[in-house]
C-alpha cells in the first residue's frame, strides 16, 4: 500500500513565530512613538520641554528583550530619529544602541526587571543621553548660549521624559505578556 501524504490545512507562511511577532510589535511601537515624538505638535510643551519618547521605549524593550534586542531597538529608533534630526546622521542610532545594549546587559546580569529598575535605568539613561546630545550638538558647534539651552530645553525634556517612563514600561510589559500568552496557547 502506498502512503498517502497529508497536507496541512493552514499555510505555514501565515503563522508567525514568537520572535517575529515580538520584533513586529516593537517595530510598530517604535514607528508610532517615533512619529508622535517627532511631529511638530505631537506633545504639548511643558516649561519649554517635550518628551523624548524613544529613549524610555528603548530602555523598556531592552529590559524585556536583552542586550541584542535592546541594541536592535536602539538602532531602529535612532535611525528613525536621525532621519528628522539636525544632528549628525547616526548619532541617535549609536547612542540609543549603546543605551539599549547596556540596559539589556544590566537587567540580564545585575538587576531585576521591575518598575523601580525601569525608573532608575530610564532616568539614568535619559540623563546620559540628554547630556551627550547637548554636549555634541550644542556645546561643540555653538558654545555661546549653551548653558541657557541646557536650562530651558534639555532639563525640561529630561523631566518630562521621566514622567512617561513608567507608562511606556507598562505598555512594553503588556505586549511582552500578551505575546508570551499567545505562545503558550499555540
Amino acid at each position: 500500500m502506498a502512503k498517502v501524504k497529508r497536507h496541512r490545512t493552514e499555510s505555514p507562511h501565515l503563522r508567525l513565530n514568537s520572535r517575529t511577532a515580538e520584533c513586529l510589535a516593537y517595530g510598530l511601537l517604535i514607528l508610532l512613538l517615533g512619529v508622535w515624538q517627532l511631529s511638530p505638535r505631537g506633545w504639548p510643551a511643558v516649561c519649554g520641554g517635550r518628551p523624548l519618547l524613544l529613549v524610555p521605549l528603548v530602555v523598556a524593550v531592552a529590559m524585556f528583550s536583552g542586550p541584542v534586542g535592546g541594541a536592535a531597538a536602539g538602532v531602529a529608533a535612532g535611525v528613525l530619529w536621525g532621519l528628522f534630526s539636525e544632528a549628525l546622521f547616526g548619532f541617535h542610532a549609536l547612542m540609543l544602541m549603546l543605551l539599549g545594549c547596556a540596559v539589556g546587559l544590566l537587567v540580564r546580569l545585575l538587576l531585576r526587571n521591575n518598575a523601580l529598575s525601569a525608573l532608575l535605568l530610564c532616568g539614568g539613561g535619559t540623563a546620559v543621553y540628554a547630556l551627550a546630545d547637548w554636549l555634541c550638538n550644542c556645546v561643540l558647534p555653538h558654545p555661546d548660549g549653551a548653558l541657557l539651552l541646557l536650562w530651558r530645553t534639555v532639563l525640561p525634556n529630561t523631566v518630562y521624559t521621566l514622567v512617561l517612563c513608567l507608562p511606556l514600561y507598562g505598555v512594553v510589559r503588556g505586549i511582552t505578556k500578551l505575546l508570551k500568552n499567545r505562545e503558550r496557547v499555540n
